[in-house]
């Protein structure tokens, strides 16, 4: 893409988030907080608008921030999100971040339009990026290693259901319709179990 449409696009971009703060402003911003949610590239996008947002808004902090099976690199992650964990009030920041990934043998168990046998993050590592086996924030095998903490949690899905189940994505492209990963990032943003729980039957689309 030509430089000067890149630009193009860029400042159309930054428009949209400048205009959005000072709307968010006007409306009593104190009594309201900015969630983020991102599934698969959505972590590539929201990395770089968290980027955006702490030059226009450094004294807007974001209330939670979930990625779901993001196809976003652990550089991505860690020059970009991690910066931002913890915030303090009237400060940028992020005040919770949760991470919701399958575990590795759902990953191999997946497939990719009947051709590729693997998720779609297998390809995404061992295809799309520069390097071949580029470590994704979005598979177990890279991410394991991250430990929970009061910011930051990452949580996997077996496919299995029942007791403190957080989410029971058994695909690459299933979370945004597990009724378990949408309630729980709704908890999350409310900070309470909600009155109207998400279905399954409000899932499928």
């Amino acid at each position: 893409m030509p430089k000067k449409c890149c630009l193009k696009f860029s400042k159309a971009g930054t428009q949209t988030i400048r205009a959005f703060l000072d709307n968010f402003k006007a409306a009593n911003a104190h009594k309201k907080s900015i969630h983020l949610v991102g599934h698969s590239t959505g972590g590539v996008l929201l990395a770089h608008f968290l980027e955006a947002f702490r030059k226009l808004g450094p004294n807007q902090p974001i209330g939670t921030c979930s990625l779901l099976a993001p196809a976003c690199t652990m550089a991505l992650f860690n020059s970009h999100y991690q910066p931002c964990l913890g915030a303090t009030s009237g400060k940028f920041g992020i005040k919770k971040m949760t991470i919701y990934n399958l575990t590795d043998e759902l990953e191999r168990d997946d497939q990719v339009a009947q051709i590729y046998r693997k998720s779609l993050l297998y390809l995404v590592c061992n295809a799309f990026e520069e390097t071949q086996g580029e470590a994704i924030l979005g598979m177990q095998k890279f991410s394991k290693e991250m430990k929970n903490t009061s910011v930051l949690e990452t949580v996997y899905s077996n496919g299995q259901t029942g007791g403190a189940t957080k989410t029971a994505s058994e695909t690459h492209g299933g979370f945004d319709n597990d009724p378990y990963t949408m309630n729980d990032i709704l908890r999350n943003v409310l900070g309470r179990n909600p009155g109207r729980p998400f279905t399954e039957e409000d899932l499928k689309y």
